[in-house]
């Protein structure tokens, strides 16, 4: 009988405790104490994406925080600690697996008093895909058309959602980047026309959607110039073939910082190797090494190199000559001061009537810029330049040239001075 009456007893102290404890957790629209909790964001009936969502709410009376429990569909989802005496912040965290789907949610609040208050419930709201930053774009390409006044971009892109795409350019490596175009973001190349041939042109681009921008592609640039640093790329190289072993390189030197330029070359097939390397500011090679022979296709660059950085130049490609054509050899000359005229003889080797025409060129003060200043038939040893001024010191030379344009090997060059 003792016993049965004690079992009575646990059983209604269990429930009165039980009881006890749900009544402390007090709904927020029927609180007779002091301490109100109301979720504001989100709301009943919204619309949140998948991720990290923060709930956002307010406590209202004397408090002490303690913690929030967070209850997704009524089941407990996790405990939220508070950082100091503010309130925990407390997040929603929604895996792809509830897309489209709607949930109901509220949080209890705990206080150190003893005291835990329930929030309202936020109703039916709706899980969406979630929205994040673009990828950035990749594979960013160019191609240039026609005669280099129109190029093309391509790239590539993995994003989820992209509006938009912007092509950010500028010109010349000193220029600085400005957003040039945009466009729709199911877009994957473009044309960019009515371009300065002579001007080197660098783009990279960006997605944008709702959320925000991506990060930038890989950089890229009319002329596939490239620098490590703050080092100027060599630009406009020119490979010119003169023979079936002789190919004659020039570029324009862009920078005062480099200690030296590195020749490099490749064939049809494999990686460019470096054959030579030439002093700062000279900006002419002969290329002569072993590996050229007749009918061949023929690439190059040239690298640039500081103390920090290195730099290429764009890339210029030609072909090797089937057959040699003869050079033509002893130029001689006189500056006729009366006359104002310098006056020019060689000697032609040819004896198989393959040279049509013979090309004069001269460089003022220097031996590093030589322009062409005329052409005389193969039949013709003889020149006369007219457009002498004095005081100057004149560098002469002469190449043969066929009907198919090629050249032969230039002649030994003289210097006439017009004091």
């Amino acid at each position: 009988m003792k016993i049965k009456t004690l079992n009575i007893l646990l059983i209604l102290l269990s429930a009165f405790l039980i009881i006890a404890c749900v009544e402390n957790v007090v709904d927020a629209n029927n609180n007779p104490g002091a301490i109100i909790v109301t979720i504001t964001s989100p709301k009943d009936s919204s619309t949140i994406s998948t991720g990290s969502t923060e709930i956002t709410y307010k406590v209202e009376g004397t408090i002490s925080p303690k913690f929030v429990e967070l209850y997704i569909n009524n089941a407990f989802i996790k405990n939220f600690q508070p950082s100091g005496s503010s309130l925990p912040k407390v997040f929603l965290e929604i895996d792809t697996s509830n897309i489209g789907k709607k949930i109901n949610f509220h949080i209890i609040y705990f206080d150190n008093n003893g005291t835990s208050v329930k929030s309202n419930v936020v109703k039916e709201v709706l899980i969406q895909r979630g929205a994040r930053l673009p990828y950035a774009p990749y594979n960013l390409s160019i191609a240039k058309l026609g005669d280099g006044t129109a190029i093309n971009l391509s790239w590539r892109d993995t994003s989820e959602t992209v509006n938009n795409f912007e092509i950010h350019r500028k010109i010349g490596f000193k220029g600085i980047y400005s957003l040039y175009r945009t466009v729709a973001g199911d877009v994957r190349n473009i044309n960019d026309t009515g371009l300065n041939k002579d001007s080197t042109y660098y783009y990279k681009i960006r997605g944008v959607n709702s959320v925000g921008v991506s990060p930038f592609s890989n950089e890229v640039n009319s002329d596939n110039l490239f620098s490590s640093g703050t080092l100027e790329p060599p630009t406009n190289l020119i490979a010119q073939a003169r023979g079936t072993r002789l190919i004659i390189l020039t570029w324009k030197d862009n920078s005062q910082d480099e200690n030296f330029f590195a020749i490099e070359r490749k064939g049809e097939w494999g990686d460019f190797s470096r054959i030579a390397t030439v002093l700062k500011d000279v900006t002419y090679f002969r290329d002569t090494t072993t590996g050229l022979f007749p009918g061949g296709n023929f690439s190059y660059r040239i690298k640039a190199y500081s103390s920090k950085d290195s730099a290429h130049s764009n890339i210029s490609t030609t072909t090797t000559y089937s057959f040699d054509l003869p050079a033509p050899s002893n130029l001689t000359g006189n500056y006729d001061k009366p006359q104002r005229v310098v006056n020019l003889n060689w000697v032609n080797n040819d004896t198989q009537g393959l040279i049509k025409n013979f090309e004069i060129e001269r460089s003022v003060n220097d031996k590093s810029n030589f322009v062409s200043i005329g052409t005389v038939p193969s039949t013709q040893t003889n020149f006369t330049d007219s457009t002498t001024q004095i005081n100057k010191v004149y560098y002469y030379r002469v190449a043969g040239l066929n009907n198919e344009k090629q050249y032969s090997e230039y002649s030994n060059e003289i210097a006439i001075s017009t004091y």
